[in-house]
């Protein structure tokens, strides 16, 4: 599929919640926690036909239980649609190169640590905490960063990495980070809505 060719597309993404499909809204969009598993709603129209793709996404966190549900209203949704449906099944850090097209586009994805919450509610509830995330990326395109555990053995020459403090947001890149890297972690400054200042250090 060439994704210019698309004139219409409307996007649903639902998070597993006590098995049920949870929708999140618009601005939680761009972010998914590693503990839960969510269903991608992605309908599009090309060459004036419409067609839907169901991705499910589990986190490496997420339970037996919630993968179990995810299955379900994915096979569920599939049978009760109207339109040619595409199944897409996504495990955490293996997400395709249409994936980040269709749900995030250009504006990067992140991975938080946990269970889902509210963005607004979880960096209130996060707000004294340290958090340390890496950026991952092949292309611009499918470019992420992922929450890992806080410590200095984890930063590498070949990786960019977002710091978060109370205070500021830093972006720590090693002299051999890929540019798409670096570029997503100057672009990811706007997902820190609730901070002062960004600075930037290299290594």
């Amino acid at each position: 599929m060439k994704f210019g060719e698309i004139s219409e597309k409307q996007l649903t993404i639902y998070v597993i919640h006590e098995k049920e499909l949870l929708p999140i809204c618009k601005e939680d969009f761009g972010h998914f926690f590693d503990e839960d598993s969510y269903v991608i709603d992605f309908n599009y129209k090309q060459k004036n036909k419409f067609f839907r793709v169901l991705y499910f996404w589990l986190g490496q966190k997420t339970t037996i239980e919630k993968q179990t549900a995810c299955a379900f209203h994915v096979a569920k949704m599939t049978q009760e649609s109207k339109v040619r449906v595409s199944n897409v099944r996504v495990p955490m850090t293996k997400e395709p190169t249409e994936f980040f097209v269709h749900v995030f586009g250009d504006t990067g994805f992140m991975i938080h640590k946990g269970a889902y919450q509210p963005l607004e509610k979880y960096w209130q509830n996060t707000r004294d905490s340290n958090k340390l995330y890496h950026i991952n990326s092949s292309h611009i395109i499918n470019t992420l960063a992922i929450e890992i555990e806080l410590n200095s053995s984890n930063l590498n020459s070949g990786d960019a990495f977002l710091l978060y403090t109370k205070e500021r947001v830093i972006l720590w890149t090693g002299k051999g980070v890929r540019k798409e890297e670096s570029a997503l972690g100057m672009d990811t400054n706007y997902i820190f809505l609730y901070f002062d200042f960004f600075v930037l250090f290299r290594k």
